[in-house]
């Protein structure tokens, strides 16, 4: 009848009809607090309404304060919080079967920023079209509710304050993600879920979010090479190489690298170290050493990459020479090998030889395939002549034990060892007095026979010296009375670079000395 006061609501006029009954004070509010027994929207009309709503299309409620939160019965608390049904919203859907299988979750979803609706809050919020609007709890899920939280703001995830164990968990949960959209993205390269081996944040236990605020890539650690915290500079994120964080690190490769043990040294240890970003010294030592010790398995490991290793660690000052704090460090091949005998003598006092942990025998064994020398070059027999010499004189001069001793040690290195330009050496022999005067006549030189340079020990002279050869190693024998002798021999090719023009007078003279004592001489002398 056209006269009835009754007509049946169609849905647009019943979404029209309940949007009116909501207070106004709503409209500015993302979430609301509800009594239970409010009375105007108790607990009992969001029941109520998602019964009704559930063969209704959600659109016409979409960004509506009607989604209540929590995982208690609504009915059952004394109030509630109520927020929009927003495909925007950081809402979490649980399902009773959602919580049966991921009940040790809850824990750590309540620390994240975001909200969670349950059909325990109320069963009747089982909606097909509720997927639409509400994140389901999945890996995927999590990241979206969280990206719609941050609103692209995601620093504010460093603050999560997660245990370790629940960082191990959500982190497992996680990592059944094969692939990353860029929101999810950034929301795991936020999420302080992994494990720092040299960066911990007292809110995240140990745990640091991926995202390298130092301006470089953070690094997966090579299990070939086990660090620890002391081995690290501190601008440098490190994580623990942990099977069930792997997977995750590896989707954030845009940040994160996981380089094999080869690439880690090459592309990011040695550079740091060659720029001077490696402050902790003695945890620069420690890295090094182990690096120099995995020199034999690297070689069969990277044949291809090796030679590029080998030439890097030469050209890289790590070395040090002086244990003094903040002393320089040199390059291996700058360096020589201080268990050589020859080249220890020739160095007495010089800063040229690594010191700990470098100087042992393992260690410099594989130093020498870095450069690290085992000869002095004819350059450096000339450098030490010239820094150990005095103004040339024929007139012996006095110097200090460590000098005699280092310019002995020349002589015998030029005697074991090739020297081509004779000219150099005779050029700075008439320069610098440095030839040492041997004090200690040869056996069989009779006692009773002057030896010239009996009284000059620790002296220098050039000119009016006689250096033996290997073929004139006995001269001494019948020239030590006239002529001071130097204290060492020096090849054959090399005698006329300082021996005195004509040996005859002197030999002549000598022989008068050995006729006037002849009473004295005994026959084995003779």
């Amino acid at each position: 009848s056209n006269w009835t006061q009754v007509q049946l609501l169609d849905i647009d006029s019943a979404v029209r009809l309940i949007k009116q009954c909501f207070p106004s004070q709503w409209q500015q509010q993302q979430q609301v607090t509800v009594t239970s027994t409010d009375p105007l929207f108790p607990a009992a009309w969001f029941t109520i309404f998602w019964k009704w709503v559930q063969q209704k299309d959600l659109k016409y409620f979409a960004e509506e304060l009607v989604v209540p939160l929590g995982r208690e019965p609504i009915s059952q608390t004394p109030t509630f919080q109520v927020t929009r049904l927003s495909s925007r919203s950081p809402i979490l859907y649980l399902t009773y079967n959602d919580i049966l299988a991921y009940g040790y979750l809850l824990p750590i979803l309540l620390k994240l920023p975001i909200k969670i609706t349950s059909t325990e809050a109320d069963p009747n919020l089982l909606h097909t079209q509720l997927d639409s609007y509400v994140k389901r709890l999945t890996p995927a899920g999590i990241l979206d509710a969280l990206s719609n939280s941050c609103n692209e703001q995601f620093s504010q995830l460093h603050g999560i304050n997660l245990t370790s164990d629940e960082a191990h968990q959500l982190c497992v949960l996680l990592s059944q993600l094969t692939q990353l959209p860029l929101p999810r993205y950034q929301v795991l390269l936020h999420l302080p879920i992994f494990s720092s081996l040299n960066h911990s944040s007292s809110l995240c236990n140990a745990f640091t979010s991926a995202q390298a605020s130092w301006g470089k890539k953070a690094v997966v650690q090579p299990q070939e090479l086990p660090l620890s915290d002391q081995h690290l500079p501190d601008n440098l994120v490190v994580f623990k190489p942990l099977a069930h964080q792997l997977p995750l690190l590896k989707l954030l490769s845009n940040h994160v690298q996981a380089p094999t043990v080869m690439q880690f040294v090459l592309n990011t240890l040695l550079p740091m170290i060659s720029h001077g970003a490696y402050k902790p010294l003695l945890n620069m030592d420690a890295i090094m050493s182990e690096i120099i010790i995995q020199l034999p398995t690297w070689k069969w490991q990277y044949p291809n990459d090796t030679p590029f290793l080998i030439k890097s660690l030469s050209e890289l000052p790590f070395l040090q020479v002086d244990r003094n704090v903040g002393s320089q460090r040199q390059c291996p091949k700058d360096l020589y090998d201080p268990s050589n005998v020859e080249l220890s003598a020739l160095f007495q006092g010089e800063l040229v030889f690594p010191c700990a942990p470098f100087n042992g025998q393992s260690h410099l064994i594989l130093l020498k395939e870095c450069g690290l020398m085992s000869e002095a070059s004819p350059q450096v027999l000339l450098n030490i002549i010239a820094s150990i010499g005095l103004p040339s004189s024929a007139v012996p001069q006095q110097v200090d034990p460590v000098k005699y001793n280092r310019a002995k040690a020349v002589l015998k290195y030029i005697g074991n060892h090739p020297f081509p330009n004779g000219a150099q050496l005779m050029q700075v022999t008439k320069s610098y007095s440095w030839l040492p005067i041997n004090i200690t006549p040869p056996n069989g030189y009779p006692s009773c026979l002057i030896w010239k340079g009996s009284c000059y020990a620790s002296h220098f002279i050039s000119g009016n010296i006689f250096v033996p050869s290997v073929e004139t190693s006995e001269l001494p024998l019948i020239l030590g009375s006239q002529v001071f002798i130097a204290d060492a021999c020096v090849p054959n090719n090399l005698s006329t670079v300082f021996n005195i023009p004509s040996l005859g007078p002197l030999v002549v003279a000598h022989f008068q000395e050995v006729i006037a004592h002849l009473a004295d001489i005994t026959p084995p002398c003779l």
